[in-house]
């Protein structure tokens, strides 16, 4: 299960945030990365719900989901057949307060099993942002098609220009 605890400052767990410290979403395969929403103090993760399934959600600072993010705190983003995947694995927020995340696609059917860098853009309330690319998602291979490729990390600048950085082979 994903799962976000809370760990005071003397390293003990905070038994006030969640289930005594612990909050487990037991529909969720995992949550990779995490920031503060600006502002708010509350928590942005993404992940995702299933190994076909990016996600990104927003928690109360109790730990809970807040039901006024995406469709009741999380807005879930499926492949387009079962054959294809994410893995997500970096979160941030751009100058426009959109945050943007990033991983990789990939398939593993037949002989083209490739992977390529995907990034996805939402709106502060959780919507998919169809601004960007047309439908909130782009994906990119740098080297060519059947070459394996992911973001890690994806950061913006003032102009709103993305900076991925990751591997390819």
């Amino acid at each position: 299960y994903a799962f976000v605890t809370k760990i005071k400052s003397n390293g003990l767990i905070d038994a006030s945030f969640g289930n005594a410290g612990l909050v487990e979403f037991p529909t969720y395969y995992t949550f990779n990365d995490m920031m503060f929403e600006l502002g708010t103090n509350k928590l942005i993760v993404a992940g995702m719900k299933g190994t076909n399934v990016a996600t990104i959600a927003r928690l109360h600072t109790s730990g809970f989901m807040d039901g006024s993010f995406g469709n009741l705190g999380s807005t879930d983003i499926s492949t387009v057949n079962s054959s294809t995947y994410y893995q997500i694995e970096d979160l941030n927020i751009d100058q426009s307060n959109k945050y943007i995340i990033t991983g990789k696609h990939y398939t593993t059917s037949g002989t083209s099993t490739f992977t390529q860098v995907v990034v996805m853009r939402f709106d502060a309330n959780g919507a998919i942002d169809n601004t960007f690319d047309s439908d909130g998602k782009a994906y990119y291979n740098y080297l060519a098609t059947g070459s394996h490729e992911e973001g890690r990390r994806i950061f913006a600048n003032t102009q709103n220009e993305y900076y991925i950085c990751g591997a390819s082979y």
